[in-house]
């Protein structure tokens, strides 16, 4: 059984690792070519394993293996597996193939579930192309209207509507498809933990209580474009040492406000970038997170008061927007007691601890019982070349997950 799982999850990682955009790391955006060989490559794995595979018109992926009792809930599992610039092989993918191997393995065993198993493969669950985190999840749960939708577009000016319709999409179909909860009896996430707790503690499993949301924001700070070497220094107005500013602002207080608090500016343009040229005005991304809303919000206002008084201070003048505002969700109590067990009874460390990255089961678990399982991360590294777990961790995970499907699918639970 571990050799084949083994074998089967290595083939799975190589394979999705060419679907890349840059030689360095994966680069798989969503609704980019790379992405549509992937998903092409998985609805043949599932196709492999004879499940019945829907798309929706978001790009959401679904693989159902039907159950023997219609009248019950299904039990749904999975991630996805758009990757950021230059990031790794297993973000997001692991919750796929593991979820496809735990399935490889329960119907070698001859084994027939009483519920349906739905894999999902979530569409762009990273925010590269749009700006925004968990956009399939969120349309599957109504999270996203129509008309916002119609507003997002990428770096290039594409709209998210011309993107889907080149695509073969209908985007007036979206709103008919949601997420039904009242036909779901849960939802289990496998990912690796991309932060560096389990490999320090020496723990097989991490079993996820909370995960932190985070609100995303653009802030552009407005000054007065000039040439750099004839514009004595107590006459400019350089928007970039304001937003140097802001950035020291942001680390001062999100390590004053709570230890769980973590700010990142991750994505900052200079407008003309020219190095004689003051600059008109600077743009950046503003990532702030909490496990608590009412420390995020207060990160958030206090921000916001300091850019409002450093602009001020300096003759300049800023505008931002808020892209995303989620709440920190907490995972299902009686599966986190079934995860406990389950890694006991497997001889596995198990470990409950918080998550602060967001994930799809962040938003799953605003209206279906979801929970989160982590493996070890490399050194804690990820959204980078180097990301990397190790096999044996990718097998125990699948494990879990294996006897957590037979507990959820093949008895009436």
């Amino acid at each position: 059984m571990t050799a084949e799982i083994e074998n089967n999850l290595k083939d799975y990682i190589k394979t999705l690792s060419t679907y890349t955009s840059t030689e360095e790391g994966v680069t798989r955006v969503v609704y980019s070519e790379e992405d549509e060989h992937a998903k092409h490559y998985i609805k043949q794995k599932m196709f492999d394993l004879q499940l019945e595979i829907t798309e929706d018109e978001i790009g959401n992926i679904f693989g159902i293996w039907k159950g023997t009792n219609p009248s019950l809930k299904s039990f749904w599992t999975g991630s996805h597996i758009d990757a950021p610039t230059h990031g790794g092989k297993y973000d997001g993918v692991v919750g796929v193939i593991s979820a496809l191997e735990a399935i490889h393995h329960l119907k070698q065993e001859g084994m027939q579930p009483e519920r349906d198993i739905v894999v999902v493969v979530f569409a762009a669950e990273e925010p590269t192309k749009f700006g925004i985190g968990c956009l399939g999840s969120k349309v599957l749960t109504g999270k996203v209207e129509k008309e916002e939708l119609k507003n997002f577009r990428d770096s290039n000016g594409h709209s998210l509507d011309e993107i889907l319709k080149k695509a073969g999409k209908k985007i007036d179909e979206i709103p008919y498809q949601k997420l039904q909860p009242e036909r779901i009896h849960s939802f289990l996430e496998l990912h690796i933990e991309q932060g560096p707790i389990l490999e320090r503690k020496n723990i097989d499993i991490g079993i996820v209580d909370v995960i932190a949301a985070p609100t995303e924001m653009n802030v552009i700070i407005y000054g007065e474009q000039r040439h750099a070497g004839s514009t004595p220094m107590d006459e400019r107005k350089d928007p970039y040492p304001a937003a140097a500013e802001a950035a020291l602002a942001l680390e001062e207080l999100t390590k004053s406000v709570s230890s769980s608090s973590v700010g990142t500016i991750g994505n900052i343009s200079v407008t003309p970038g020219t190095s004689n040229v003051i600059p008109s005005h600077v743009e950046f991304s503003v990532d702030i997170r909490d496990t608590t809303t009412v420390k995020k919000d207060k990160i958030v206002t206090c921000l916001l008061e300091k850019i409002r008084d450093i602009t001020s201070a300096r003759g300049l003048t800023y505008s931002y927007t808020i892209q995303s505002n989620d709440t920190p969700s907490k995972m299902d109590e009686q599966g986190v007691e079934k995860l406990k067990n389950l890694c006991e009874k497997l001889g596995y460390k198990s470990y409950v601890m918080n998550s602060g990255a967001y994930h799809d089961a962040m938003v799953l678990a605003s209206c279906v019982r979801a929970n989160l399982l982590f493996v070890p991360s490399y050194k804690g590294i990820s959204h980078a070349p180097s990301e990397h777990t190790d096999i044996i961790h990718l097998i125990k995970g699948t494990k879990v997950l294996i006897d957590y499907m037979k507990t959820e699918c093949f008895n009436q639970a």
